[in-house]
């Protein structure tokens, strides 16, 4: 099954950014209602009030999570750390403490985030953006990632552009390995800590 990884940000912010990815989720389940959409939601915020503004756009809470999601047991089952919930034939998991594995199963992403978009497009996850309501993901700031990002990163106006954004990269595998290898190419292969701290290193001991 494919997963679209949602990334709302990690202030208090993403509980204003949470019911604007709503919007662009159903405009993607209108077409593709096979999706699986995880939610890596930040340690510090709360899983429960994230869930009940889910739970308010017409979400609702899974008793018993869905097994076989992800084939390579990435996503996490049911636990204090991680809820589901459905609408319609789509699924969505919210998990905190699943942020890599989240990233490593998603197909693409839904970013209203900094490092964290940074970090899905350096995997080679393309992520869609689109300006929050809020004082930190602003229309400055998304312009500002997209030229550090480049074609790895779509920008769009609103929620409903992103959702049809994400539509037409699935129905486009070759615009989807443009955008995945701009974003291994502007963010470099892992390790770049290392070998800084290895040239520093050389440097100090001239």
């Amino acid at each position: 099954e494919m997963v679209i990884g949602i990334l709302p940000g990690s202030r208090g912010e993403a509980y204003d950014n949470l019911p604007l990815l709503c919007v662009t989720m159903d405009e993607i389940t209108l077409k593709r209602p096979d999706i699986v959409f995880a939610v890596a939601l930040a340690g510090n915020l709360s899983l429960d009030k994230a869930a009940a503004i889910l739970e308010e756009y017409g979400w609702q809470t899974i008793v018993k999570s869905p097994a076989g999601v992800d084939s390579d047991g990435q996503i996490p089952e049911e636990s204090n750390r991680a809820r589901w919930l459905f609408k319609g034939k789509s699924r969505l998991l919210v998990a905190q403490g699943r942020f890599g594995d989240i990233l490593v199963s998603s197909y693409l992403c839904l970013g209203m985030a900094g490092t964290a978009n940074e970090q899905a497009v350096g995997l080679g996850r393309p992520v869609v953006a689109f300006p929050g309501s809020g004082s930190q993901f602003t229309p400055k700031f998304l312009l500002a990632q997209k030229r550090l990002l480049g074609d790895a990163l779509e920008v769009t106006e609103d929620p409903k552009a992103a959702g049809q954004a994400v539509l037409e990269i699935l129905a486009d595998p070759t615009k989807y390995e443009v955008m995945a290898a701009c974003g291994r190419g502007r963010m470099g292969e892992p390790g770049g800590a290392e070998r800084m701290a290895d040239r520093l290193i050389g440097l100090w001991n001239i």
